[in-house]
């Protein structure tokens, strides 16, 4: 998926909560949001040259996506989502309850209009937390991850 982010690191500091195939998508996700908000325009995922080249910084980076995919995973789990063997995200709708035993029985709905429309945490709130996991982090020269003017001439 992308040079950095490894499923096997992955599992290693979260444990296996995701599957490999959930751990492609949410990583994806992940990184659009690092890429969003780091180093201007181009991103530190664009911009190759930059992605830290400080180990402490790189992994300040890595922790910071490993640390969104596992937010998006459990926000998913807990909102009422499930993921399919084939990876699609669909809601579940609740189709009977029990009283007395405790029994709650969920249609997947692939068709439902809300299989796009997110989870409970948004990605503006996705980004918030991001900034606050890059923050006093550097790319390779030695700029601001979360600088976000013009890209300074760096020979």
């Amino acid at each position: 998926m992308n040079a950095y982010a490894e499923y096997s690191e992955y599992v290693s500091i979260y444990g296996d909560k995701v599957t490999e195939q959930q751990f492609e998508r949410l990583c994806f996700d992940s990184v659009s949001i690092v890429n969003d908000i780091t180093t201007g325009v181009d991103g530190i995922c664009k911009l190759r040259i930059a992605f830290p080249s400080d180990e402490y910084d790189a992994e300040i980076v890595r922790r910071c996506v490993y640390a969104l995919i596992n937010l998006k995973a459990h926000t998913e789990e807990l909102s009422g989502y499930t993921t399919r063997e084939d990876g699609s995200v669909v809601p579940k709708r609740v189709t009977s309850m029990s009283s007395g035993a405790e029994s709650i029985h969920y249609a997947d709905v692939s068709s439902d209009a809300s299989n796009s429309a997110g989870y409970p945490i948004n990605r503006v709130q996705l980004a918030a937390a991001a900034r606050g996991m890059l923050t006093g982090a550097n790319d390779a020269n030695g700029v601001s991850l979360l600088y976000m003017g013009r890209y300074p001439h760096v020979r």
